[in-house]
């Protein structure tokens, strides 16, 4: 188990020192998106634990996804009731509100399950949570690497969406005001956009750079979450069969996969 975890880690390291080669002055602001949701990760992980209690990794990548969400919604909710200035100090005071919350319910709930159940979790997987992470950083990596080839919003609905962004960004009310119409709010749903700057404002970086940080992150949360959902199926199914481990690491690799690649295959003419 310890050599595994020692591999994986450098597996880790192995790809950080790679996205400084290739993205050379890039690196700096894909480092500080990826440490930024690994914090956020971390800060409501004690929640996912609860929540993904029969799952070994206990939720990991999904306390990623349940941090952004949280700290997002209070941010837009503070903001549009008048409350708070969306900026990166209110949007690093939302995560901190948000997970303080979320932490003591995890801990309610656990003294809740462990009064009323009987049952015991299974034990947490480090060697596993260090390969979903390890993923996640290939994947970020490979997405952002091959975007910053054509990086420029010029195509399908990248126009609108950086206008989105650029609005949201110059803000400090929500809901913005439009791009093309200035005295109205925008009028569009742009939940990921808001996100997207959201995070930006945490981080203390320009739109400009995040709209394809967060592309790419999407795209390895894309593969991810699947992956974490059907090994944990697999696992359960195989239970302590002869090779079970390595069925359930292949289906979830087979399952992230299926999401986030075969979805958008398309025939073109």
């Amino acid at each position: 188990m310890r050599k595994k975890l020692v591999v994986i880690t450098i597996g880790c390291a192995g790809l950080l020192t790679a996205a400084f080669l290739l993205l050379k002055s890039d690196y700096s602001t894909f480092l500080t998106w990826w440490l930024a949701v690994l914090v956020i990760g971390l800060a409501f992980f004690p929640l996912t634990s609860c929540l993904f209690r029969s799952f070994s990794d206990r939720g990991w990548i999904f306390s990623k996804v349940f941090g952004i969400a949280a700290g997002g919604y209070l941010m837009f909710a503070l903001c549009a009731a008048g409350a708070a200035p969306f900026n990166a100090v209110m949007c690093i005071v939302c995560v901190i509100i948000a997970a303080v919350v979320c932490m003591i319910v995890s801990l309610l709930l656990t003294r809740k399950k462990a009064v009323t159940s009987g049952e015991t979790a299974p034990e947490i997987s480090f060697e596993l949570i260090l390969f979903e992470e390890f993923l996640f950083i290939l994947l970020f990596l490979i997405w952002a690497y091959f975007t910053g080839f054509k990086p420029e919003a010029l195509s399908t609905e990248k126009f609108m969406d950086y206008g989105l962004l650029a609005s949201m960004e110059r803000s400090l009310d929500l809901p913005a005001k439009d791009m093309w119409y200035g005295l109205s709010a925008i009028n569009y749903y742009y939940g990921g956009q808001y996100l997207t700057v959201y995070l930006s404002k945490f981080c203390y970086l320009s739109v400009r750079v995040t709209y394809n940080l967060m592309r790419a992150a999407e795209a390895a949360f894309a593969f991810c979450l699947p992956f974490s959902l059907v090994y944990h199926m697999v696992r359960s199914r195989l239970r302590e069969r002869t090779h079970a481990a390595a069925w359930s690491y292949a289906g979830g690799i087979l399952g992230g996969t299926a999401v986030s690649l075969a979805g958008n295959v398309q025939i073109g003419r």
